[in-house]
């Protein structure tokens, strides 16, 4: 990075070696999935390397085509850039950037494929190339909200021909980090041109009569641009005389929030040995490639401050022309699959192991009948809300199906919702929810079984209006840690699949999980917010089962339990609303770990002592600290999985309450409440002082309906009744107390 090791390559020889490839019979085919939908046309593996078709890939992208058989041309619209691409010379030109065909291509039954990093540096595509199923994934990432023009200078003279190309950075929030690299980016073009005129002082007649002048060529190439940081790699070739010119690559990788430049060893947690990982990594890859017989030197491992730059796929890390391999083979680079790092990186670095996610615009539209002045039949299920009651009721008319309904201004039959004699009717339920700042209910309902359906009602003054409807059953849980809720789709069935619905202040934005995962099927884990995706590892009904959980950057491996360091809860909130994310995080501080095996509510992993809840701020440093353990009485805690807390304010004081809980029966399970205020977490006083609740989303934590504008609503079943109790706690000024107790024979609502 940035180091001065002179060597000898001419660029375009590398580029001109690297021509058209012709296929043989037995090079591998790989299907493809372009933002999780298979295209027709199948990736080639030619010499190791991965070649993927131009034309197909653009297409499904939904950019434009163009070819220009005179001149030899692909042209390529995209909406925010153009790429020119001229096969006869071996040039791609982004908009005013030109650079060599790095890899060359390739031509199959008359369609071009180019090499895989084309589509990474180029496109802002995530190729993920899976060896184990033999297929290719390509995910569209979002790249960093900044502008990167190209500063160019051409020059040619009887004793030098100059060509500088270099990165000119706009848009950063951080002007002083702007300055910062713009000015290294021209520092370092400046020293290639600087060095061009010093040699070309030195041609004297007998060359020019020849027609031989010093060629100086530096360039750049933008590997990755995402998550705020920024990994480019430069190219300065200085030819003077003889055989061939010389050639030095250098990289060089940013935060964009400090300026900071990152080194390899930044990337990896401390005690982890990166080195013998992908020192072992590049000697496999050697092998494959059949480098080996080349080798100038032996290699036994990279340096720990190894060259090495950032990809939209990997860490890749180079070697100068000579260092190990003759001039022939140009600057070797061997890719590091970022996944296979997962478990070695920084938390802070975990981004980079992301899968991204492609939203699309949703929603649906939908005639309200209000025909329905009175109504016949049985109520199955009510709620109230601000404006009215949404209920679901045996509509006189219809002796097939229960229906929507909602008493406002008037009455509204909202349409049907499920079977009257469904075998899923414990489905069958409507919610109140207050949602992107909308007051709404939500109905669910099962037709022919499982065959299940959700609608959603945005209530304005009293008016039902319609804001979406899904097949399957859903949950809304602030998933990634912003502050806004996600609606997560779940379709039970045979093949299950998940949704994730993003509400961006004006639209709803939806993604298919299943796609992105590129998974046999999904499931949604309420506990947590994670998902878990299954892929067929033999027959039809062998899977392998990995986890995932959503943040802003995507689909990131979730890390087990055991590898949590005690962790069994962590949030990240802004509480203070000072535009900072702090988190709230439940940890054990002493105890064990153990494995129950036998069948019953605490069967697995268990983490059983002592815990506390932490608030600490954006700078790791923590705020206050609770017992937990003494706020439930002085026992010993006892948790099986990781979990999300779910936020809200039950007593109107401005600050979020959350509930944490543990196991009391198959009945239900036992909370206590708590609040955070500006110095730190508190118990949230209840005169009963724990409560009892059944059917919450998750053992650990719970999300109560809020009642009027200082309470909630709490439901358990009483075995010895045979009936639900609702209970209504308001806030006294001092604590919570029950107002009213009600009897139901079916639970109001799923909270």
């Amino acid at each position: 990075m940035g180091k001065r090791l002179l060597v000898f390559l001419l660029a375009l020889t590398i580029c001109m070696a690297a021509s058209t490839v012709v296929l043989a019979d037995d090079v591998d085919v790989l299907r493809i999935a372009v933002n999780g939908e298979t295209i027709e046309m199948p990736a080639k593996v030619i010499d190791g390397e991965l070649f993927l078709p131009l034309r197909a890939i653009s297409e499904k992208l939904g950019f434009e085509v163009l070819w220009s058989g005179k001149n030899q041309e692909i042209i390529i619209r995209m909406p925010e850039r153009n790429i020119n691409i001229r096969l006869s010379d071996y040039i791609i030109a982004v908009d005013d950037h030109e650079s060599y065909i790095q890899g060359g291509y390739t031509h199959v039954g008359g369609r071009t494929y180019m090499r895989q990093d084309f589509f990474s540096d180029n496109m802002g595509l995530k190729i993920i190339w899976d060896k184990a199923k033999n297929d290719v994934r390509i995910h569209s990432v979002k790249e960093n909200p900044i502008v990167i023009n190209t500063k160019k200078e051409v020059k040619e003279t009887q004793t030098l021909k100059l060509t500088i190309q270099y990165p000119e950075i706009k848009g950063l929030d951080n002007t002083e980090v702007q300055h910062k690299l713009n000015s290294l980016f021209s520092k370092l073009a400046a020293e290639a041109k600087k060095e061009g005129y010093e040699f070309a002082k030195y041609i004297g007649q007998d060359e020019i009569a020849r027609g031989i002048k010093v060629e100086t060529y530096f360039n750049y190439q933008v590997k990755y641009n995402q998550n705020g940081m920024l990994s480019i790699v430069f190219s300065a070739y200085l030819y003077s005389g003889g055989a061939h010119g010389n050639t030095l690559q250098s990289s060089y990788t940013f935060d964009l929030n400090t300026g900071e430049e990152c080194d390899l060893k930044d990337l990896f947690k401390d005690g982890i040995d990166y080195v013998s990982y992908i020192s072992d990594e590049v000697k496999k890859q050697m092998e494959e490639k059949g480098m080996t017989y080349a080798l100038l030197n032996p290699f036994d491992a990279i340096k720990a401050d190894q060259d090495f730059y950032l990809s939209n796929n990997a860490v890749v890390v180079y070697f100068q022309a000579y260092e190990y391999f003759p001039y022939v083979f140009g600057i070797p680079e061997f890719d590091i699959p970022l996944l296979t790092l997962n478990d070695m990186l920084k938390p802070e670095f975990s981004f980079l192991t992301a899968i991204p996610l492609k939203f699309g615009k949703d929603g649906y539209e939908q005639k309200i009948s209000t025909e329905i002045k009175g109504h016949i039949g049985d109520m199955v299920d009510s709620v109230y809300v601000d404006g009215g009651s949404a209920y679901i009721y045996e509509k006189a008319d219809d002796n097939e199906y229960l229906h929507m309904g909602f008493a406002g201004k008037e009455y509204y039959d909202l349409g049907a919702i499920a079977d009257k004699n469904s075998i899923a009717d414990d489905l069958v339920c409507t919610e109140a929810l207050d949602l992107f700042d909308k007051t709404m209910v939500k109905f669910q309902g099962a037709f022919s079984g499982y065959e299940t359906k959700t609608e959603y009602f945005i209530i304005e003054q009293g008016i039902p209006k319609p804001f979406l409807s899904v097949d399957g059953i859903t949950a809304e849980m602030d998933i990634d840690g912003d502050g806004v809720k996600e609606i997560i789709t779940q379709l039970p069935g045979t093949i299950t699949t998940a949704c994730i619905f993003e509400w961006d202040g004006n639209t709803l934005m939806s993604a298919n999980v299943d796609q992105a995962l590129n998974a046999s099927f999904v499931l949604f884990n309420k506990e947590d917010g994670s998902f878990s995706a299954y892929y067929r590892t033999g027959d039809m009904t062998d899977h392998k089962r990995v986890e995932y959980r959503y943040t802003r950057y995507g689909m990131e491996l979730k890390k087990s339990l055991r590898d949590m360091d005690g962790i069994v809860s962590e949030n990240t909130l802004d509480y203070d609303k000072d535009s900072k994310d702090e988190k709230i995080v439940v940890r054990m501080v002493d105890g064990k770990q153990y494995e129950e095996t036998e069948a019953g509510p605490f069967q697995g992993w268990n983490w059983q002592g002592k815990f506390v809840v932490s608030l600490i701020d954006e700078a790791g440093k923590t705020i206050s600290e609770l017992d937990l353990n003494e706020a439930f009485g002085g026992q010993d805690l006892v948790f099986n999985s990781s979990f999300l807390l779910q936020f809200d304010d039950y007593n109107n004081d401005g600050n979020l309450d959350f509930a944490l809980g543990q196991y009391a029966s198959s009945n239900g399970n036992v909370y206590r409440l708590f609040t955070i205020k500006d110095d730190g977490i508190e118990l949230l006083p209840v005169k009963t002082g724990e409560i009892f609740s059944s059917g919450g989303k998750s053992r650990y934590t719970t999300e109560f309906e809020k009642f009027a504008k200082s309470g909630f609503i709490n439901t358990y079943y009483d075995n010895i009744k045979g009936k639900y109790i609702e209970q209504h706690f308001v806030w006294d000024g001092s604590q919570f107390i029950i107002k009213s107790t009600f009897e139901k024979d079916v639970a109001v609502s799923a909270h």
